[in-house]
């Protein structure tokens, strides 16, 4: 009972001098605050880029042979939002070269077929320039819609036919593993180096301060010297710095999601999957996380002589997400990633983001993991604490 109310004493002493110092508290959030409005200038900008690349001027060109199927096109264009300009004339050379009132990306004809059979359906051309790209993107964007409305076409002629296109004896059922494309994996991965880093960089400024802070300004030497229990003042300043990192995780990922849903990120094939239930499976995640973080840094911030030595050493500390996420597809065929923390976080958040379900088995191996850490790193502290090092700044 005693041993608590030390516990408690000590937890009210650490969050007291968290809060003496306001510039101090908001470094300590700084990251949760300004973090996902630099995410969301970042994303922002990356869609802009992707929706100006894929924007695209189609050019039809006239026919009075086939102008009732033109017309049937250029509707089916203009329901999809593609600006469409009519052509007349021979196919140009270079679609670059044409007048600004009738300059177009692609070029789309009504053809007969080449064999030129009455029974055949008619053919939809394409014409493009792949040169870039842009350009190449432009011209698939072209393609995949013309195939769009044939495939619409048929459907509707069966229909009038007395036929439900349903009814045929075979279909296909389309089911998808991996909702996410290559390009945004890219952008997934950024997204998991954002919400990973946050235990790092908001518990930072708050563990150097509680370690090297202290021990330069003198005020851990009192208590040292004091028959207080290495247990306990290690406890009360592991738990507040875990705290902050959980709580700072979470208003980290509330804002940044917020943010992120509001940007249409279906523009780039993008599936957020911010459900409720995967924001809980994702602190789930990060919880351990933190509390092996918030150790290992009072381990380093220790083994500094100085605050802004330790600041100096817990800042490179952070970067360690960066290159575990970015190198984390170099080891994804190791078996050993999955129950190696930042590596198996990594796996974990993707697939809870991507739809693609929750492994408990790699859950419980990868806390047992962070767990371990922090209990080798705050033996290590205790160990620096009762040492005569610690006292003479060395």
């Amino acid at each position: 009972m005693a041993n608590i109310k030390v516990l408690f004493a000590l937890v009210k002493k650490e969050y007291w001098e968290l809060l003496r110092d306001k510039r101090s508290l908001f470094a300590t959030f700084a990251y949760a605050l300004v973090g996902p409005f630099l995410l969301y200038v970042l994303i922002k900008g990356f869609i802009a880029t992707a929706t100006q690349e894929t924007e695209v001027t189609i050019g039809l060109q006239t026919d009075v042979r086939y102008e009732q199927s033109i017309k049937q096109v250029q509707h089916y264009l203009k329901t999809q939002n593609i600006a469409v300009v009519n052509y007349s004339g021979e196919l140009p050379i270079d679609f670059n070269q044409l007048p600004a009132n009738k300059a177009f990306d692609v070029l789309i004809r009504v053809e007969s077929p080449m064999n030129g059979r009455d029974d055949e359906r008619m053919v939809i051309a394409v014409y493009g320039d792949q040169g870039s790209q842009s350009s190449r993107r432009q011209m698939e964007k072209a393609v995949k819609l013309g195939s769009q409305f044939v495939t619409n076409q048929r459907k509707n002629e069966l229909m009038k036919q007395g036929l439900n296109p349903s009814s045929s004896q075979w279909q296909l059922r389309q089911h998808v593993i991996n909702e996410q494309t290559q390009s945004t994996n890219r952008f997934m991965d950024t997204l998991l180096v954002f919400l990973l880093l946050a235990p790092f960089f908001i518990t930072l400024n708050y563990i150097n301060d509680a370690t090297a802070g202290e021990r330069e300004r003198g005020s851990l030497m009192p208590l040292l010297t004091q028959p207080v229990n290495r247990n306990l003042l290690i406890a009360s300043k592991w738990s507040v710095g875990s705290l902050l990192g959980i709580v700072g995780s979470l208003a980290t990922m509330l804002i940044g999601l917020k943010l992120i849903a509001d940007l249409p990120v279906y523009e780039i094939d993008f599936q957020l999957n911010a459900s409720i239930t995967n924001m809980a499976l994702t602190m789930a995640i990060i919880i351990p996380l933190a509390l092996c973080v918030a150790s290992v840094q009072m381990l380093i911030a220790l083994a500094a002589k100085n605050f802004k030595e330790g600041q100096s050493y817990l800042t490179l500390f952070s970067f360690i997400p960066l290159i575990a996420v970015f190198m984390a597809d170099k080891f994804s065929d190791a078996p050993w990633t999955a129950m190696t923390p930042l590596l198996g976080h990594q796996q974990m958040l993707k697939s809870v983001f991507a739809n693609q379900g929750f492994d408990t088995t790699q859950f419980v191996g990868v806390s047992i993991s962070c767990v371990a850490i922090s209990i080798i790193a705050l033996l290590a502290v205790r160990k620096q604490l009762n040492s005569e090092l610690v006292l003479q700044g060395r």
